[in-house]
């Protein structure tokens, strides 16, 4: 009944405001005044139809009701109508009427929609973009073909010169109709320059001729060549996902509107594995990590994330003995020791001393925290920071040892194989000593990371929890993360694909310490770039996550906290110093 009753009010409105002839109160032929009242009226209809919506029982309006209505009413007043996929007005819409089919949204959400589009259809028509106009109706009449004010509408686009009302009509019910009339299948086929794979990938399209606009077509046309040339999310303004995304707006079931991602993602993938192939491991796992944010099912995915991991132990492998023979310090003890198969502090064996490699860390900008994660991540806040160095890995268990025979401190236990494990049952004081120590070595200021640092470095320009996206499998050393060591032990640090800074194991493997003192939120946190500091600090913030915990641990904003003495297997560090 109630949302009966607000048809009817709703119906009334826009007779009042829509039919009641402006020219009341201007002058005869007075264009300007007739098309500044026409603009007043629109502002006022909207307004007054969303105030006018939403009229339920509040005892049955649930919280995921409440969300979902408040996110249509915001989606329509920032004209999020049909886009972005999975964030707009007409996809709510559809959902709250799974779940609450009398609610006003529900009746006439798609109406409301439609009307949107009527009225920014007349909108660009008052600017003079008379193509945006006419793709703004077909839009309208797509979704509502009963919809309000469109015969003024269709003589505004004739009287333009567009077409005529009954074409522009037809047209849009030709193609939601899909007919077949002299219907061809559009194919081009990209062949790859990856002999290796002897692939090739082919993108076609069915589209009606007759009602394939030259803006259709000129975008297709664009699709194809930009694939071809490997434009596919560069330059801005130029390249085929933009293209793609423009495409869906005007025809969403053409192939491209419909696979267009998929085929960006085949292609990455390809390039992931060239790049593999010259040697260039760091572009290989962006390829890769670019392709699956695409499509998370791309094919050859496991394979090449297979491969990457291996050449990188290589890899690793490779600088390690390097670094050995070429900058080593030795570093002699005379504690006798009854240990023969284990290295071990107190012994009389050469300790080499191998610095971290590090890794240039850009300046940014980004989003620190989660409003949808705890409490402790609270508000999320944007952070600047300059560039700065971080350790490619978290430190080990030989870097480590060095140390911890020099200054006197419990030094890591382990077999030769077991080097490149990463240190564990390490205070903060240990890594704080480590990076002190580190600085006198080097004669370069090394320390711990700072929150907002290591959570820059973590998300590694990207949005989502982790910089695989909303996965960790087979991506990280955690618990169900599908790895050898997930929930038995650390991993040898490498063992997984890097981010896009080149950094390894940022996510599970080992919590790592960061220099900030532990705090509840980020209340009063406009720019974190700065180390929280408080005088007696007990407790400091751990960050990433280890192979004792389970994914949700190892988000990029997941926030974790002991004492500074607390020692643990799962507890490791890695450093930075400032400058690249």
């Amino acid at each position: 009944m109630s949302s009966l009753l607000g048809s009817v009010i709703f119906s009334a409105l826009l007779f009042l405001l829509f039919l009641a002839p402006a020219s009341a109160q201007c002058a005869v032929g007075d264009e300007d005044c007739l098309q500044a009242h026409q603009a007043d009226a629109d502002k006022d209809a909207e307004e007054q139809f969303l105030d006018s919506t939403n009229e339920v029982t509040t005892e049955t309006f649930s919280d995921e009701q409440a969300e979902l209505v408040a996110k249509i009413t915001r989606n329509i007043k920032l004209r999020k109508l049909t886009l972005p996929v999975g964030d707009n007005a007409l996809e709510q819409i559809q959902r709250l009427k799974e779940i609450h089919p009398l609610h006003d949204y529900s009746v006439n959400g798609t109406a409301y929609v439609a009307q949107t589009f009527i009225r920014l259809s007349r909108s660009a028509l008052r600017n003079g973009d008379t193509k945006l106009a006419n793709r703004r109706f077909q839009k309208a009449i797509k979704i509502d073909p009963q919809v309000e004010n469109q015969d003024e509408v269709r003589r505004g686009l004739a009287n333009a010169g567009v077409a005529s009302g009954a074409e522009v009509q037809s047209g849009v019910q030709a193609q939601d109709a899909g007919e077949s009339i002299n219907q061809q299948a559009v194919t081009e086929t990209v062949v790859t320059d990856d002999s290796a794979a002897g692939e090739e990938t082919t993108f076609t399209g069915e589209v009606t001729t007759e009602t394939f606009t030259d803006e259709q077509a000129k975008l297709t046309d664009g699709i194809t060549r930009d694939l071809k040339r490997r434009r596919l999310i560069e330059p801005a303004g130029n390249n085929a996902h933009e293209k793609i995304l423009l495409l869906k707006e005007v025809h969403p079931s053409h192939d491209y509107s419909v696979n267009g991602t998929k085929y960006i993602a085949r292609i990455l993938m390809l390039q992931g594995r060239q790049a593999l192939q010259q040697g260039n491991l760091e572009l290989a796992s962006r390829h890769m990590l670019k392709a699956i944010q695409f499509d998370p099912e791309v094919k050859r995915q496991d394979e090449l994330k297979k491969a990457i991991a291996e050449a990188a132990r290589d890899r690793e492998t490779e600088r390690e003995i390097k670094a050995l023979t070429e900058e080593k310090i030795t570093v002699t003890t005379y504690l006798q020791s009854d240990q023969s198969d284990s290295v071990q502090a107190g012994t009389a064996n050469d300790i080499e001393f191998v610095a971290p490699v590090m890794v240039a860390i850009p300046a940014g900008r980004f989003l620190m925290g989660d409003n949808a994660g705890g409490e402790d991540e609270k508000p999320a806040h944007y952070v600047a920071l300059e560039a700065f160095s971080m350790s490619k890995h978290e430190i080990t268990m030989q870097q480590y040892r060095v140390f911890a025979v020099a200054t006197g401190r419990p030094a890591p236990q382990y077999l030769p194989e077991q080097s490149n494990l990463p240190v564990t049952n390490v205070s903060w004081h240990d890594a704080v000593g480590y990076t002190e120590w580190l600085t006198q070595k080097t004669q370069r200021l090394f320390r711990l990371p700072t929150e907002s640092e290591w959570e820059y470095s973590a998300r590694a320009g990207t949005t989502s929890a982790y910089f695989t996206g909303d996965t960790l499998v087979d991506a990280a050393n955690c618990v169900g993360c599908g790895g050898q060591w997930d929930s038995k032990s650390v991993a040898p640090v490498g063992s997984f694909i890097p981010n896009e800074f080149g950094l390894y194991d940022m996510h599970g493997n080992v919590w790592e310490w960061v220099q900030d003192c532990w705090s509840d939120n980020y209340s009063g946190r406009d720019n974190g770039s700065t180390v929280i500091k408080i005088d007696g600090c007990e407790r400091h913030v751990l960050r990433g996550g280890s192979w004792y915990n389970s994914a949700d641990y190892a988000r990029a904003s997941y926030r974790g906290n002991e004492t500074t003495r607390f020692r643990d297997e799962t507890v490791g560090f890695r450093v930075v110093h400032e400058g690249i």
